[in-house]
């Protein structure tokens, strides 16, 4: 029988010390409901894991709508806009809302449909005993599940809060190091005043412009100190824009100079000096991270209920000419 597959494998294999997933021929229909049967252990959700992009540590070939492979579709966002996935696991971290959920959606996936989003919230009664059948600030934790035990309280949150903090430096670190593109050096770098540091940006800009990378979806993190700088700059703050108004009042960093910008502690420098100001695409690297067992447990030196979890990421760039660097001192 011949027909279109939306998925394709060939000689899929990933081992484990107990266990090897081999699969020598995998065909996934497109038009049909196609179900996944199995044991428990038989490495169903292992598969979908590699089908999905969350483990990539295997061999063989995958190919996706007859035509894509596996390093085609981790780098093309309109191949993974295609593709949705539901698994067993937690993947919302504890502190965040619905509304969190609904935001990050949004920026992952172009297609996103917010009020799709909230219909589906009260076809599926997620909120039973909201007035309107959607609560947006409703925590992911305190959501019901059979018979989850509620482990995510406010101490989890702060973990949470220490991991992101973690995986964001590891990420700025590697991503910095990978960059092809540079202005100023530790040698030389710059060092930015209220009236030159949105010029900077202009010039980071350029450089990423001079290596064909496309001007959509540009973005740059910035230190505390450059973005107080840019806020003291009428072209980043005074143009009347109702996204620049919203730093008049606090709220959203805002986009300047071709790029969304964003501020974070975790830019790299060297005893707060050398800030490594990174700016680029999402083409530029790939990230993927994953809490794969958490387990609530008493611990040894106090009377309390505890949580602990195994967490594991990885980033690789992947275009060095998407990433380009200013390095600056503060003074």
């Amino acid at each position: 029988m011949n027909y279109d597959c939306a998925v394709k494998g060939e000689n899929i294999s990933k081992k484990f010390k107990t266990f090897t997933l081999d699969i020598p021929d995998l065909r996934v229909p497109k038009g049909f409901a196609t179900a996944l049967i199995g044991e428990n252990g038989a490495g169903k959700t292992t598969l979908l894991n590699m089908l999905s992009g969350i483990r990539l540590d295997y061999k063989g070939e995958l190919t996706f709508f007859d035509k894509y492979s596996s390093e085609e579709k981790e780098r093309r966002a309109d191949v993974k806009n295609r593709i949705g996935y539901t698994g067993t696991g937690r993947y919302y971290l504890p502190q965040w809302t619905v509304s969190d959920v609904e935001e990050i959606s949004s920026l992952l996936f172009d297609n996103f449909d917010r009020d799709e989003f909230e219909r589906y919230c009260r076809e599926l009664a997620i909120f039973p005993d909201s007035p309107d059948g959607v609560a947006l600030k409703k925590k992911c934790s305190a959501l019901s599940d059979g018979t989850r035990t509620k482990l995510m309280n406010e101490a989890m949150a702060r973990a949470a809060y220490g991991l992101n903090d973690t995986v964001d430096s590891l990420l700025a670190g590697i991503m910095v190091a990978g960059a092809a593109g540079a202005i100023g050096s530790d040698e030389s770098p710059f060092v930015p005043t209220k009236d030159d540091a949105y010029d900077l940006l202009v010039d980071l800009g350029t450089e990423l412009t001079e290596k064909n990378v496309p001007l959509l979806g540009r973005w740059v993190v910035v230190p505390p100190f450059y973005h107080g700088l840019l806020q003291k700059d009428s072209r980043f703050v005074g143009n009347g824009t109702d996204v620049n108004m919203a730093i008049l009042q606090g709220g959203h960093i805002g986009a300047a100079a071709g790029f969304q910008i964003y501020v974070s502690n975790n830019v790299p420098n060297t005893d707060g000096a050398k800030y490594k100001i990174l700016a680029g695409t999402n083409a530029g690297a790939s990230f993927a991270e994953q809490i794969t067992e958490t387990e609530g447990y008493r611990p040894e030196s106090n009377f309390s209920d505890a949580v602990k979890g195994l967490h594991l990421c990885g980033v690789k760039v992947l275009q060095k000419n998407a990433l380009a660097t200013l390095t600056v001192n503060r003074k």
